[in-house]
């Protein structure tokens, strides 16, 4: 197992605006998600993807005992004081996430969906805005994080079902007469580009709204997060664009995210919610 996987671009860019307390946590956490997710994304047997997600899932145990063997989750520890470091225990659902997108289980209501958001962003997020506030992770950073992933899932779903993995609600498909199979294609009929394109338009909303209830006591130290969240709001947008295509997103970024990612700290630094046009 690497001990330092290497950043996403937009990962790289939220680290590079984040206050350097937070900028170790979210490292961290970047690099614990990515090792457990590796059985997704290299070409792994099926018992050995198991196998390392039931490796990290007691690590997960040892976090939260304070003895951890991974040089990853051991500088997460480090990097959390006393009352911050509760907020380790919902690390694990990160497993969970793996273990749910590794079997290719399908959402069948907004409920799972949500769960599924709510999960991550407690794992992710909730370290982060524990170290901020100095305790609990507060509600508006949990529901941020929770539309962040979300829109993230939007913007892969067309990948992400070629590949076998269905990230948006079976019951919301069918309310909407489109069948599942259609996901995969790599031009989407007119009904799908209309549905996709409110879906991204409802979930750039929900990202900006949640971003600016963060307030100015949580923007700055958060402002690494922030940035993310623009990032995830560019590309969503490009994706909207090339509807009826569907191309894989990949990673790499805008011309001009670089310049968005920079005015975006600054705002939150400032304590002002970054402008994320819809």
């Amino acid at each position: 197992m690497s001990a330092t996987p290497e950043p996403s671009p937009a990962e790289r860019l939220s680290l590079l605006y984040c206050p350097d307390a937070q900028a170790h946590v979210l490292q961290a956490l970047f690099g614990i998600e990515h090792e457990i997710r590796a059985g997704l994304t290299q070409p792994l047997e099926h018992q050995v993807a198991h196998v390392r997600l039931n490796w990290w899932r007691e690590e997960c145990e040892r976090v939260v005992a304070g003895h951890p063997l991974h040089p990853l989750t051991r500088a997460l520890l480090e990097q959390l004081p006393g009352p911050a470091r509760a907020s380790l225990a919902p690390l694990a659902g990160l497993i969970d996430l793996a273990g749910w997108d590794l079997a290719q289980a399908p959402f069948d209501t907004d409920a799972e969906h949500a769960g599924y958001c709510r999960k991550w962003s407690l794992a992710v997020v909730g370290p982060c805005a524990a170290l901020a506030a100095g305790g609990p992770a507060p509600g508006a950073a949990l529901d941020f994080g929770a539309q962040l992933q979300s829109l993230l899932l939007l913007v892969r779903l067309n990948a992400d079902a070629r590949a076998g993995r269905i990230r948006v609600p079976l019951q919301a498909l069918a309310a909407a007469g489109i069948p599942v199979e259609q996901l995969a294609a790599r031009a989407a009929s007119d009904a799908l580009a209309a549905w996709l394109k409110e879906r991204h338009a409802a979930a750039r909303a929900g990202l900006a709204a949640a971003t600016a209830a963060l307030g100015p006591a949580l923007l700055p130290p958060l402002r690494g997060l922030a940035v993310l969240g623009v990032l995830a709001q560019s590309r969503s947008r490009r994706v909207s664009a090339a509807l009826p295509d569907t191309p894989d997103p990949g990673e790499d970024l805008a011309a001009l995210d670089a310049w968005r990612a920079w005015r975006a700290a600054r705002r939150a630094a400032r304590g002002t919610a970054p402008l994320m046009p819809s």
